[in-house]
C-alpha cells in the first residue's frame, strides 16, 4: 500500500497542514484595501506556529487510533510504546508552541531579513512548527501502520 496515495494520509496528514493555508486563495480573490491586502499573506498565516494546531490534532488522532486498536484486536503499548511518548511529548511541544507564539506575535517582515539564517531567525516560531509538524506527521504515519 502506498502510503502517499492512502486515503488516510491524504485526510489525517496533508488536510489538517494544508488547508487552512489554501484558506487564502479565496481572500486572493476579493478586493481587499491597501492595510488588508498585506495580511493576507502565506507567512502571515503560519508565522506564529500555526501549524502545531494541526500537530496538535495529529497527536490526538494517534492517542484515538492507538485507543481503538487497543481495545479492538489486544495491541498492547509495549507495541508501539516509544512511538507513544514520542507523539505525546511532540503534542506537548507543540501546544506550548503554538500558545506560546500566538500570545508573543512575531512581526511580519516587510522587506528581505538579509539571508536564510536571518529570516530563520526572525521566524523561528515558524520554523519550529515546520519541523514540529514534519515530525508529528512522521510519528502519525508510523504509529498508524504499526497498528495496522
Amino acid at each position: 500500500m502506498d502510503v502517499f496515495l492512502n486515503g488516510w494520509f491524504w485526510t489525517n496528514i496533508v488536510a489538517p497542514l494544508g488547508l487552512p493555508i489554501a484558506g487564502l486563495v479565496p481572500l486572493k480573490l476579493l478586493p481587499l484595501g491597501p492595510t488588508v491586502a498585506p495580511s493576507v499573506r502565506f507567512m502571515a498565516v503560519v508565522k506564529d506556529a500555526q501549524l502545531c494546531w494541526g500537530a496538535v490534532a495529529m497527536g490526538a488522532s494517534s492517542f484515538y487510533e492507538f485507543w481503538t486498536a487497543a481495545s479492538g484486536q489486544n495491541t498492547s503499548v509495549a507495541k508501539v510504546g516509544v512511538l507513544l511518548l514520542l507523539i505525546f511529548i511532540l503534542t506537548l511541544m507543540a501546544m506550548v508552541l503554538a500558545a506560546g507564539a500566538s500570545a508573543f506575535s512575531t512581526e511580519l517582515l516587510t522587506k528581505p531579513a538579509g539571508g536564510l539564517v536571518a529570516w530563520c531567525k526572525h521566524y523561528t516560531a515558524f520554523v519550529g512548527s515546520l519541523v514540529l509538524s514534519s515530525v508529528s506527521a512522521a510519528a502519525y504515519t508510523a504509529l498508524h501502520f504499526a497498528l495496522a
